[in-house]
């Protein structure tokens, strides 16, 4: 990945975001959903964050962060202006899907226990969840 000449804008970043977890997660990443001010519309591109959640086939830990760290540091030095503001979080489809059945109270972003092997990575385990409504 080669250090974007332009200011890059969120849609910009979000697809150079999806492409990299995709090349190096592979068969382990189920999908990347973005969450927070983006999704609820009221996102300011010259201050917030960018928070996705990555769905893995297995329960995240730390040699997936070693994978995925270097991906989050050439996405910042790619586009320098969105450094420390993409966050990613990484949770297993099973945590997800505890949440879904109500087997948990919390939804999985919200009650993360989280390791921070990477200033944008976090290697998550769901210790309850909150429902949601109708999208994460």
């Amino acid at each position: 990945m080669g250090r974007s000449s332009q200011r890059a804008g969120p849609e910009a970043v979000l697809a150079t975001v999806a492409a990299e977890h995709r090349a190096t997660l592979g068969a382990d990443l189920l999908g990347l959903y973005v969450h927070g001010s983006w999704v609820v519309g009221d996102f300011e591109p010259a201050r917030s964050d960018l928070d996705l959640l990555a769905v893995l086939e297995r329960e995240p830990d730390e040699s997936l962060i070693a994978r995925v760290g270097p991906v989050l540091s050439a996405i910042e030095s790619a586009h320098p202006q969105w450094r420390g503001r993409v966050e990613v979080e990484y949770v297993a489809l099973e945590t997800v899907v505890a949440f879904a059945d109500g087997r948990h109270a919390e939804h999985p972003v919200d009650a993360l226990e989280a390791t921070h092997s990477h200033e944008s990575a976090r290697v998550s385990r769901c210790t309850s969840c909150r429902r949601l409504g109708t999208g994460c």
